[in-house]
């Protein structure tokens, strides 16, 4: 097996300490045998890479660099649909035969829709591994993406990190992120009353 190509859009620490709270997925998959990484170090150490960079963004220039390395490889993923897009077209052009893994976080945006809807991008993406049951039917229903492409990958957790700790005294708050299927004025309306920081 040649290997797998990981293309994600952090920098990976090099010789500094590996940073506190729950282990990142992209690290534990790198020590894996034949896993390369592609971080934005490597598009820094490409002139190339660098040059792309600054006129079209990160994600492309790290598309491009995966792109040109393609043949190495008997797989690539990629982190986020901002790199799986351009480089699904890119897979395109050549008719590559490498596998095409990636993370949809957001597919339902707009300027997405045309990717998916006009240029067809998941014809060259083998898995499209999404978080929300939401982004799976927006995927499937609006952008004509088939069912056995998409993949519902509920986040994982780190059992090393969130263990059992100490009791200690903490402020009472409460706390909700998110944008999709969330009602706001709701939750506000219902914490008014209660003995806690939202």
């Amino acid at each position: 097996m040649a290997g797998v190509l990981l293309v994600v859009s952090v920098r990976l620490p090099t010789d500094s300490p590996v940073p506190a709270g729950p282990r990142k997925d992209y690290t534990a998959l790198a020590e894996a045998p034949n896993a390369t990484v592609l971080d934005y170090a490597s598009v820094q150490r490409s002139w190339l890479g660098r040059t792309i960079s600054r006129v079209a963004g990160l994600a492309i220039a790290q598309a491009v660099l995966a792109f040109l390395q393609s043949g190495r490889y008997d797989a690539i993923l990629t982190d986020g649909e901002h790199i799986g897009i351009p480089m699904a077209l890119l897979l395109k052009l050549k008719r590559s035969s490498v596998a095409h893994v990636t993370i949809g976080h957001r597919l339902s945006t707009p300027k997405k829709r045309g990717f998916f809807r006009r240029l067809r991008a998941h014809d060259r993406i083998d898995r499209i591994a999404v978080h929300a049951s939401t982004q799976r039917e927006i995927a499937i229903g609006d952008l004509d993406i088939p069912a056995d492409k998409v993949v519902l990958v509920p986040y994982q957790v780190d059992p090393s990190f969130w263990c059992r700790q100490p009791r200690i005294e903490e402020e009472r708050l409460i706390a909700s992120a998110g944008l999709e299927h969330r009602d706001y004025p709701t939750l506000f309306r219902a914490a008014e009353t209660l003995d806690a920081e939202l």
